[in-house]
């Protein structure tokens, strides 16, 4: 049985505010980072796309990669035509447990930022019109 969906876009929403996110990823030829930590060979899969969750119950990870053997693909010209010749890129979803998020994002990026907009400004941009150092207001 298959459970074929698709995977949310980078835009989520919960409440009060909602949000996309960018980062880098770390060396390549690092032994660390995202798929050592999720249990992965990086030569077999491709990391596509990581759902950061933080709940009140705890943190938890889900990545979403792309079978390279099975798939025929070894680098991202064969990737993109992939995913033009069947409009999707097949993932399998991967949830990895983590005890910290914090730390899971520091063993997995060399940068990541967030920005979080309050539901009921999302279509305005933000003019910076002064700084201030937190506290000092």
């Amino acid at each position: 049985m298959s459970d074929q969906h698709g995977a949310q876009s980078a835009w989520v929403h919960h409440g009060d505010f909602g949000g996309t996110a960018a980062a880098d990823g770390v060396d390549a030829q690092d032994p660390a980072g995202m798929y050592e930590l999720a249990g992965l060979d990086r030569t077999r899969w491709a990391i596509l796309a990581v759902d950061l969750r933080r709940w009140r119950g705890g943190d938890s990870v889900i990545v979403y990669a792309l079978d390279r053997a099975k798939y025929g693909v070894s680098d991202p010209d064969e990737l993109m035509a992939l995913a033009a010749r069947l409009g999707h890129l097949p993932v399998v979803r991967f949830r990895v447990q983590v005890a910290d998020l914090l730390a899971f994002v520091d063993a997995s990026f060399t940068r990541f930022s967030a920005r979080l907009v309050h539901r009921g400004v999302e279509g305005y941009p933000l003019t910076v019109v002064g700084a201030e150092e937190s506290g000092s207001a």
